[in-house]
């Protein structure tokens, strides 16, 4: 398809689409990212000249149908890894997309709202490290709604699958991931409760002090268990409701 080549230096040449006409299609191209491969432990990469994060992807997709999955990486090395270790998961049908931000760039904001008002999924699935977590916070102030994915073992996915099966192999990550979960149901459940933007970037933002080390208040940690509750009771309800 073209997505993927070498350069002449040796670079694994990875190429980034726009989107066309509001959807998934691939519209013009808008650059490139490199990944050095010469050598051992070549960590070269860089956009090519002239790439503009935030109006162009690299991206492959799965399935057939509507886009109903789209799962976010910080690279595009992570994005074909996670499609190979989510091969199992995309058999639900319609199409999963796997996308990189190349880093800290933007997303396709309108395109990954139109999936969530379409009762899809909007996938977090960056690093599992301090970076990846503020990231992966900084995108649901821009599409309420997304959820977090991490790799079980390993900082990123290509990580995990290169050492699948053995975590002992990898270090573990230094995040606390029974502290952070929670607030991830908190933002999950808030969101489908129907709270407000504004009461949804508020969360974003409490949880992100977390991530950089501060203590959950005692006001958070109420607004989280009451927000928690009421979304447990009211899928209770829904639940007698359709066995009635």
């Amino acid at each position: 398809k073209g997505l993927v080549y070498a350069d002449d230096h040796q670079n694994a040449v990875f190429v980034r689409h726009g989107l066309q006409g509001g959807g998934w299609q691939r519209g013009e191209m808008t650059g490139a990212s490199l990944r050095g491969t010469w050598g051992e432990h070549n960590s070269y990469h860089r956009l090519v000249p002239g790439s503009v994060r935030e109006l162009g992807w690299f991206r492959i997709g799965t399935g057939q149908g509507p886009v109903q999955r789209v799962l976010l990486t910080e690279s595009p090395i992570d994005a074909m890894s996670l499609a190979v270790l989510d091969k199992e998961r995309r058999q639900q049908g319609g199409v999963t997309v796997y996308l990189s931000t190349d880093g800290t760039g933007g997303v396709p904001v309108e395109a990954l709202k139109a999936v969530l008002q379409r009762n899809g999924q909007v996938v977090a699935a960056f690093d599992a490290d301090k970076a990846g977590e503020l990231m992966a916070w900084r995108v649901t102030t821009q599409v309420p709604g997304v959820k977090r994915l991490r790799p079980a073992y390993g900082k990123d996915w290509n990580e995990r699958l290169v050492n699948h099966g053995q975590p002992e192999q990898v270090q573990q990550s230094e995040l606390d991931r029974g502290q952070l979960q929670p607030l991830w149901q908190w933002h999950q459940m808030a969101w489908k409760q129907g709270r407000s933007e504004k009461y949804l970037t508020r969360i974003a933002e409490v949880a992100t002090d977390v991530v950089k080390g501060k203590v959950l208040s005692e006001k958070a940690q109420a607004a989280m268990q009451k927000d928690l509750a009421d979304g447990q009771k009211q899928g209770k309800q829904c639940s007698e409701n359709r066995i009635a």
